[in-house]
């Protein structure tokens, strides 16, 4: 595993290389940050390399990949703080241009990285009816992360949670 990850990074390291517009638009977007933003790290979905970013505003945490491919609409998670009280985030929308390319699983893993290092003890999530056509799906991509999905006994809405202290 940890040689796996270290092949991954120099595979990485010679596509940014190599690549000259991907190195200019990693300028471009360094120099055009909001002031609560932070490039996260430099990650390769299936088709091309991609830049995590975090942007933290009062109540809410986005995790969004930038690339020269999405520059109007941004895959993103957004979460929500909505109890002060809690030390819990809640998911309130993951966006993803394309499916099946890796982005869900990227934005994921910085997500859950990015709660844990802000302390948080929960991330939770509503599973709408809305997404019916595609729960099977969604159910792999949470399980696949360590979430717990359920869904009430009409099968009209679910939920996800994933406890960071246990992991």
């Amino acid at each position: 595993m940890i040689i796996k990850r270290i092949m991954y990074r120099i595979l990485i390291k010679r596509r940014i290389r190599k690549d000259s517009s991907f190195r200019e638009y990693l300028n471009k977007l360094k120099e055009s940050l909001k002031i609560n933003e932070e490039i996260l790290g430099v990650e390769m979905n299936i088709e091309s390399l991609v830049i995590v970013t975090k942007l933290v505003s009062d109540n809410s945490v986005y995790i969004m990949l930038n690339s020269p491919k999405y520059i109007v609409s941004k895959p993103r998670i957004t979460g929500v703080k909505e109890n002060y009280d809690k030390r819990d985030i809640k998911i309130g929308d993951i966006q993803t241009e394309d499916n099946n390319i890796g982005n869900g699983s990227i934005l994921m893993k910085y997500f859950i990285k990015v709660a844990k290092e802000m302390k948080f003890s929960n991330i939770y999530g509503d599973i709408s009816i809305v997404d019916k056509d595609h729960w099977d799906r969604l159910i792999h991509y949470y399980k696949k992360f360590g979430f717990k999905v359920s869904f009430n006994k009409e099968y009209t809405r679910g939920e996800i949670q994933l406890n960071l202290l246990s992991n």
